[in-house]
């Protein structure tokens, strides 16, 4: 399949999740049971003075964990794993500040450019370089995605030691990831049509209902309705006739 295809399938996914309510919750349960409400490290060394040390010092790592700043590690961890199920992939980027160790993170449009085509070398997976020999990849290429455009442009290389890519594969000699929701992407879009063309159904049946009108040519009960209040003359409502039935 062509490389662009990798992007039609994470935007889809990335559409149900923000659209259909059963989808965003299996991500939700599942970055839930995975990762849980917050990550900490207990040190047990049998000395209470080092471990309140340690302690104090992890949880300081972990809330400083994200290199831009704005994530701590708990959340770097749940929106990994949900990137990951619907993606297909991500990965993360060890930053060594001096004092700290942060992460630097992708999506997984952002490995390789997903708006080209396959590429001619053998050996790049679309931004994945791999040995000839073993096949093992050697080299990461991420690129940068224009805010509310559809481009790419390259950022640079990483190393594999030095770059954590995260998927799940499910066959051989396969680089990249795939979403989950896969095979229900179309299934999904189908139900969603479904449901909106039955509630146009529904809106349109019920402007076409009849009204029931007395012997004056009034809606039956008068001109606020059954409940009696504005018959004819504004007094009390209209006598149903025989043949109209009751309301």
């Amino acid at each position: 399949k062509q490389a662009w295809e990798r992007i039609v399938l994470i935007r889809a996914a990335r559409q149900m999740e923000e659209d259909h309510g059963f989808f965003d919750g299996l991500l939700d349960d599942f970055e839930t049971y995975v990762i849980g409400d917050t990550l900490a490290y207990l040190p047990n060394t049998g000395n209470d003075e080092a471990d309140a040390v340690i302690r104090e010092y992890l949880e300081w790592q972990f809330s400083e964990a994200d290199y831009s700043g704005r994530l701590d590690l708990t959340k770097i961890a749940q929106v990994g794993v949900r990137s990951m199920k619907r993606d297909g992939e991500c990965a993360f980027v060890p930053v060594d500040v001096g004092d700290a160790i942060k992460l630097h993170y992708y999506s997984g449009d952002c490995i390789g450019n997903p708006m080209i085509a396959t590429p001619a070398d053998q050996n790049n997976f679309n931004g994945i370089i791999t040995d000839p020999r073993t096949g093992a990849p050697v080299e990461y290429q991420v690129f940068k995605r224009a805010p509310k455009m559809n481009a790419y442009t390259f950022d640079r290389s990483f190393r594999p030691d030095e770059f954590w890519h995260y998927y799940d594969p499910f066959r051989l000699q396969q680089y990249h990831g795939v979403s989950v929701f896969k095979n229900a992407i179309r299934d999904a879009f189908d139900v969603d049509e479904i449901l909106e063309f039955a509630k146009l159904n529904i809106k349109w049946r019920s402007s076409q209902l009849p009204t029931i009108h007395n012997d004056t040519g009034r809606p039956r009960g008068g001109q606020f309705g059954y409940f009696g209040f504005g018959g004819a003359g504004g007094g009390a409502a209209v006598t149903p006739t025989s043949s109209g039935g009751g309301p």
